[in-house]
């Protein structure tokens, strides 16, 4: 086949027999790709198989044991494997540590993760740090709210499994800084939501879920003046957050803190307030004040009507996406040149796309 050696691309000058099984790894080394009936024995690098040198590009296997690198490992193929002629396998690959009995627990995933993190593990996962891997914490979680609007329960499930890799990797990296454990993160939580249910785990009682939310914050105030902590409801949000989502956050405290309209006129009236305010601006800073101001009160007209800001503006995005490229396919498939189109075309296009994305 081709791309095939026969011999070490270290120049050692030995050449493979030719009776066994060559494998590929992806990158992470959690799957085997592409398993070739190409040789298993390489003589002369090493008098050791378990000591291997990294030849030819591939990974070699002595009675069926694979090695990665200078390590053994990860999985002992079946003999129907080792015997199979061309072709691909895609199973996961176990040791005895993280066997198919217990792949589906938590702890074999904390388990992977150290094993990647550990000497002679994987040089890209041994370098991260909590800060370097923010970026992917942020991809993830945005990776699962897309499977949720996609209402994908395959893909919600995969990227809930991404999204457990960035807790086990960021438990991992504490406990090697012996700041804490993954017990210590599952014991706090599981204390939390103890503590904050004591209408499931005590002798409160809960009318509904209104009433939840209020016992939650006041047991969480109890628990910040124990510490000695923050005591206003506009403290400790988390700075990073998206505009919409902090807006929205600060004001369901306050709300539940008692600064809160009557009713909904209250906040219809205001949002019309704050559009004649942007009618009237003429400096730029005045602008943006007043747009600010528009915004924040759009937010908490999103609050009374029970509509998470953030959530109903990413939908309008993906909406708009999807009619804007069903608009342009549109005019393609009548061979108009889009572009060139003028706004009242485009309008009718916009429209046409409108009724069949919406059905």
């Amino acid at each position: 086949p081709q791309g095939r050696r026969t011999s070490c691309r270290l120049g050692c000058n030995a050449r493979l027999m030719e009776d066994s099984v060559e494998f590929g790894l992806t990158r992470d080394y959690t799957h085997m790709v592409n398993v070739r009936r190409l040789p298993k024995t390489h003589q002369g690098c090493s008098d050791s198989m378990e000591t291997l040198p990294y030849c030819c590009e591939t990974e070699y296997s002595k009675n069926g044991a694979l090695m990665v690198g200078n390590e053994k490992a990860l999985k002992v193929l079946p003999a129907s494997l080792r015997s199979n002629s061309w072709g691909v396998y895609n199973s996961p690959m176990y040791n005895d540590d993280i066997s198919k009995a217990n792949i589906g627990g938590f702890q074999a995933l904390m388990d992977i993760v150290e094993r990647l993190r550990a000497p002679g593990g994987c040089p890209w996962d041994r370098e991260q740090t909590h800060s370097s891997l923010k970026r992917n914490l942020l991809e993830e979680c945005y990776e699962v709210l897309e499977a949720i609007d996609n209402g994908d329960p395959a893909a919600l499930s995969e990227e809930l499994g991404d999204l457990l890799v960035q807790v086990a990797f960021h438990a991992d990296i504490a406990r090697e800084a012996g700041h804490f454990s993954v017990a210590d993160v599952l014991t706090q939580i599981n204390d939390k939501l103890v503590r904050r249910h004591p209408h499931v785990f005590g002798d409160a009682t809960a009318a509904d879920a209104r009433e939840v939310e209020r016992n939650w914050e006041r047991i969480k105030e109890k628990e910040k003046q124990r510490k000695g902590g923050r005591q206003s409801p506009v403290d400790g949000i988390p700075r990073d957050l998206p505009a919409l989502t902090y807006a929205q956050l600060m004001q369901d405290r306050v709300g539940r803190a008692g600064f809160e309209w009557d009713d909904i006129s209250g906040v219809l009236d205001k949002v019309a307030e704050e559009v004649e305010e942007l009618r009237g601006a003429s400096t730029m800073e005045e602008k943006v004040h007043e747009l600010g101001d528009l915004l924040f009160t759009m937010v908490n007209l999103s609050r009374w009507m029970d509509i998470h800001a953030e959530d109903a503006l990413r939908q309008a995005n993906l909406r708009f996406r999807g009619r804007y490229l069903q608009m342009e396919e549109l005019a393609s498939a009548k061979g108009l040149d889009f572009n060139s189109l003028l706004l009242m075309e485009k309008e009718a296009l916009w429209q046409e796309a409108k009724r069949l994305k919406d059905g």
